[in-house]
């Protein structure tokens, strides 16, 4: 669990894991434009480099073709998105 709250614990992922979460799969050019919408513009390495550690921490999966998506498979990855959006109603 410790890695699992490490990999939200930086911005990026965290907007990352809820854009996923909220919208379901998006392919890399939508999450690009929407991380950039809400924390203002960044090199798309640092987007890229941050969705691949949500990856690599198994909350968030690659269903091929460049989309990817929450673990869905994970009842404790549901669990968090379900409290985090309670503490954050208005994304």
């Amino acid at each position: 669990m410790a890695e699992v709250l490490q990999a939200i614990g930086n911005p990026y992922r965290l907007e990352i894991f809820m854009l996923l979460g909220m919208k379901g799969p998006q392919g890399w050019a939508e999450i690009k434009a929407d991380v950039i919408n809400k924390l203002g513009e960044v090199d798309p390495s640092v987007i890229n480099f941050h969705l691949h550690k949500l990856v690599q921490s198994g909350l968030v999966v690659s269903e091929g073709g460049n989309r990817f998506n929450v673990n869905t498979k994970n009842p404790d990855i549901n669990f968090m998105l379900c409290v985090l959006n309670m503490l954050n109603p208005n994304p």
